[in-house]
């Protein structure tokens, strides 16, 4: 009988091996675990909120864009343009034309008419295809 007690019964400092460490061990990588998804969380919350941000500042680039747009439109009306001519710069419509000729060109042409009295340049022939250039159209046509 004294077997048996002591085999049932356990005494009162007896531990099992390991299982403190083995505590300790689950303790940090439920920490572990638990801080990784606080911080996968956060980071896709300053995520969102930067997506937020810069869809805004797309929203008031197109705003500006199209109100620059429509500055420049009205900037190149020729009704502006035209009123500005009379009043800024004191134009006026022409009441007559004149039309002046000239008989024989100026001894040393401007380069204006220098480019305009140039002959045209003259174009390359087409360029021959070579044997192979060929063959592949010959081959990629059928």
């Amino acid at each position: 009988m004294n077997q048996l007690t002591a085999i049932g019964t356990h005494a009162p400092g007896f531990r099992i091996p390991g299982i403190g460490a083995l505590l300790l061990a689950c303790g940090t990588l439920f920490l572990a675990g638990t801080t990784l998804l606080l911080a996968e969380a956060s980071m896709a919350a300053a995520e969102g909120y930067r997506v937020e941000r810069l869809e805004q500042q797309k929203t008031t680039l197109h705003r500006q864009i199209a109100q620059l747009q429509a500055e420049v439109g009205g900037l190149r009306s020729l009704e502006r343009i035209e009123g500005r001519a009379r009043n800024e710069m004191k134009m006026v419509t022409p009441d007559r034309y004149l039309y002046v000729t000239v008989d024989r060109l100026p001894e040393t042409p401007t380069p204006l008419l220098q480019k305009s009295l140039k002959p045209p340049e003259e174009v390359a022939p087409p360029r021959q295809k070579s044997w192979w250039e060929s063959l592949t159209m010959d081959l990629f046509r059928r």
